[in-house]
């Protein structure tokens, strides 16, 4: 990311030194401060916003890519006019024990899953992660921007089904690749962060279900996984296993929540609906 002429960072209200440390190593990047987390849809929303290129480049403070594959990604945007996003492949993992995967949805659907085998070339697709994509600026003007509702996770699955459904396509090409260490940006993954992260991909999961298929739809799914983490939060109780406990018990507070009409973490950004 060294030849990068325009950075911009939107920081969450963040408590270490991430807007001294960017300030230093890189003087010419706008940032952005938050006097609280509004969060990942809404961050990376000023960015996109404040951005003055034809490109913007998606990335998550867990990930890397390089200089060579942005190149290609730019390439791929050239030749495509119609294509609203270009994504590389994402290499998993942390220090050795690294794996490639590219995660796919198909038409009409509204949830995506590891493809195997592996694309050998560029490939048209519904769904890209949110890790890191090249994406058109002026298409966000077409299909709206990314959807506040969320807080963290759903919210690329949501952008990717709002772009291929106005006609945009979606490209990723194996030839360029990224590094994301998941949870690499949380730092020693504590009780809190497992929490909120089952939290958070629970509520994102129902609000999936409720924008698409509706309340009904997602009341089932939302009975579905209560009697199920319920069930598996009692076991582990008993097991005295907190380690499986508490992404259990999380999802078990976000559906309950959701079905109340409560918000994500923080206040209320949509009305809810039912």
């Amino acid at each position: 990311m060294a030849a990068a002429k325009h950075i911009i960072l939107s920081d969450g209200a963040s408590t270490d030194d991430t807007v001294e440390t960017a300030r230093r190593l890189r003087p010419g990047t706008l940032v952005l401060t938050n006097d609280y987390d509004p969060g990942v849809p809404a961050i990376y929303n000023q960015c996109i916003r404040a951005a003055t290129t034809d490109y913007v480049l998606q990335i998550n403070p867990d990930a890397e890519i390089s200089s060579d594959s942005i190149a290609g990604l730019v390439e791929i945007l050239d030749s495509n006019p119609r294509a609203a996003g270009a994504a590389p492949l994402i290499i998993q993992g942390h220090a050795e024990k690294t794996y490639p995967e590219v995660d796919v949805m198909g038409p009409g659907e509204h949830l995506h899953q590891k493809a195997a085998p592996l694309p050998d070339g560029p490939m048209c697709t519904w769904f890209v992660t949110g890790a890191v994509v090249l994406w058109r600026r002026a298409a966000f003007d077409d299909f709206g921007f990314l959807d506040e509702s969320f807080f963290f996770y759903g919210d690329d699955l949501d952008i990717c089904l709002r772009a291929t459904r106005a006609g945009w396509s979606l490209i990723l090409d194996p030839a360029c690749q990224a590094r994301h260490v998941g949870a690499g940006s949380a730092g020693d993954f504590s009780r809190k962060a497992r929490w909120r992260k089952a939290w958070c991909m629970a509520w994102g999961h129902l609000r999936t279900v409720d924008k698409y298929e509706g309340r009904d739809a997602c009341r089932l799914e939302a009975r579905r996984m209560l009697r199920e983490n319920f069930a598996t939060a009692v076991k582990y109780a008993l097991l005295l296993n907190r380690k499986k406990l508490i992404p259990a018990a999380a999802r078990v507070d976000a559906t309950r929540k959701y079905l109340r009409g409560d918000p994500w973490w923080g206040e209320p950004l949509y009305p809810q609906t039912g």
